[in-house]
């Protein structure tokens, strides 16, 4: 078990301005869109219907990071699989 000390305490606080700083800064002028490139070629998929008009503010902004997560490792590997299978004609 972990002793509540003044220093554990400060750390914890530490460590929770530098999150919302990092947060902050995640969030600054960010939408609900996934920029990306295929072949040199930019676009942009939104994470939900209408992401694209949807500011990502302090209140969204943990369902933004979940949808981002589930883009990531869902979205863009189904896409890399669906072209790798249309390259090798299956």
């Amino acid at each position: 078990m972990f002793a509540c000390t003044h220093s554990f305490v400060r750390a914890c606080v530490r460590a929770c301005c530098t999150l919302v700083v990092v947060l902050d800064r995640l969030i600054r002028c960010k939408t609900f869109v996934v920029e990306k490139s295929e072949f040199g070629v930019l676009s942009h998929d939104e994470l939900r219907p209408g992401g694209a008009a949807e500011e990502v503010t302090k209140d969204n902004v943990t369902e933004y990071i979940e949808l981002l997560v589930e883009y990531y490792l869902f979205h863009s590997v189904r896409t890399c699989v669906r072209t790798c299978a249309r390259l090798c004609g299956a």
